[in-house]
């Protein structure tokens, strides 16, 4: 019962790892995955079916047994919610959401992410603006007169500003 207890807390203290908001609504629960701990919500994350009350849940990467070698093709943060792309890689939903020219073959359940190798080369040749790593495929400002490029997941930390691209799935 105790067990218990610490469980249900835990996910009401749950932010989740794509939007970084802890809302949770009625058809869009935030779940924790039973193994590495990454809270989602629902939509965010495209998990169709909850599970059951007595039944585990496991992310992504966990579900494949590839959590401690999936990594972020498209930014430098490790761990985080992360969904399979159709070259059997790995990347972050939230980094989807911002990158142009991703999409999801399943738009629903957001997986495999379709388009990365498709992502221009001088994209992969911009330096983040906030962890000043120079590779995987920053986002520019969307001011025509701005320069900036950063990391989706660098900006998210530093609570920039950002808008999900209209063309996104």
């Amino acid at each position: 019962e105790e067990v218990e207890e610490e469980e249900e807390e835990e996910e009401a203290d749950a932010v989740c790892g794509v939007c970084l908001n802890d809302e949770a609504e009625e058809g869009n629960a935030i779940i924790v995955c039973d193994d590495c701990g990454i809270a989602v919500h629902q939509v965010c994350y495209g998990v169709v079916d909850l599970p059951g009350e007595d039944d585990e849940w496991r992310c992504e990467p966990c579900g494949a047994k590839a959590r401690a070698t999936a990594k972020c093709e498209l930014c430098p943060m490790p761990l985080g919610a992360l969904q399979p792309t159709q070259e059997k890689r790995w990347v972050h939903s939230a980094c989807t959401l911002f990158v142009p020219g991703l999409t999801c073959e399943d738009p629903i359940r957001l997986r495999p992410v379709i388009g990365v190798p498709q992502i221009p080369k001088a994209r992969w040749s911009l330096k983040c603006g906030i962890c000043k790593v120079k590779g995987g495929a920053p986002v520019q400002c969307a001011n025509a007169k701005c320069f900036f490029a950063c990391h989706v997941t660098c900006a998210q930390k530093a609570q920039l500003f950002m808008t999900i691209r209209e063309d996104a799935f």
